[in-house]
């Protein structure tokens, strides 16, 4: 009986592992980042797009061997080309990543990310094309014991989705960080 419950508690743990990108775990300090990754460039979010005075760190084009591996690494995610691949600094610290995967990517994307964090919940969510269509879309997240990892089937348009991991810390941040106020609107 014991042995069983061991089993289980370890298959539990294995199904929930910490949030990574490419092995790199979320909440490392952006030196590792960007050492692991040398493509990347980090800027300061503009206070205007930005509650939290965060940077955000996208590739920029290089010519180094390690710059261009690095930009391979980015190009792909559970197996399937993914771009516009970018992280999340706060406070020194990664606390989020996202990038773009095909729509037709989703179901590879999925069961990868099945494989490392286990079953997640996966709801159909109704959304509107930029020239009007009604479209049903997957969206399927987890939640981990260091935050969630949402994939989404369309999200950038009808034919690409977008996968997005955040810590919990990065998560309460922006619930607690006063929206940006607007001016005053068309007069």
């Amino acid at each position: 009986m014991k042995a069983l419950v061991a089993i289980a508690v370890l298959s539990a743990a294995s199904a929930h592992a910490q949030l990574a990108f490419k092995g790199l775990p979320l909440g490392v300090d952006r030196q590792q980042l960007t050492q692991q990754f040398p493509s990347l460039r980090c800027q300061q979010v503009p206070p205007q797009f930005s509650r939290l005075g965060e940077q955000r760190c996208t590739s920029a084009p290089c010519n180094s061997d390690a710059c261009r591996a690095s930009e391979k690494a980015l190009g792909s995610y559970g197996g399937m080309p993914a771009w516009d691949t970018g992280f999340s600094v706060v406070g020194g610290r990664v606390a989020a990543f996202d990038l773009v995967v095909n729509a037709t990517s989703y179901e590879a994307v999925r069961e990868a990310l099945r494989e490392v964090h286990g079953a997640g919940e996966e709801q159909v969510v109704a959304m509107q094309t930029a020239g009007g269509a009604k479209v049903n879309a997957r969206l399927w997240t987890v939640k981990t014991a260091d935050g969630k990892i949402s994939l989404y089937e369309r999200a950038v348009n009808y034919d690409t989705g977008r996968v997005q991991a955040e810590t919990t810390a990065f998560t309460r941040w922006l619930e607690a960080a006063p929206a940006s106020r607007k001016n005053a609107r068309d007069l």
